[in-house]
């Protein structure tokens, strides 16, 4: 994808919340026809070691947790990431509309304006 590493399962992620970020790792890949990019990511654990995630200035380190979330992903060729479910009804995978997703990097942040 454009400006974008290739994705490999465990790579590091980041789900994307409005303001809100949550680390993640890719745990399953597949590379569909035409070029675009199939992913799971699941949520990592993210816990803090130092400062507070109530203000903003926490730094955290991150583990795997084989019981975190998982979310589907579907890249576009302009490099944007875009959540999907599968539709049994029609067999086909649609947008959810839901997290977007920057692959390469784990982060962390809880807005505390909210």
């Amino acid at each position: 994808m454009v400006g974008q590493p290739d994705p490999f399962e465990g790579m590091g992620a980041t789900l994307l919340a409005w303001t809100d970020r949550h680390a993640a790792t890719i745990v399953a890949v597949r590379k569909m026809t035409g070029g675009r990019w199939f992913l799971i990511v699941r949520e990592d654990k993210a816990i803090v070691i130092s400062g507070s995630a109530h203000n903003g200035s926490a730094e955290y380190r991150y583990e795997a947790n084989p019981r975190g979330t998982e979310h589907s992903f579907r890249g576009d060729a302009d490099g944007t990431w875009h959540e999907v479910a599968f539709n049994p009804e029609t067999n086909r995978w649609k947008k959810t509309g839901g997290y977007g997703l920057r692959i390469g990097e784990r982060a962390e942040y809880r807005d505390p304006s909210f």
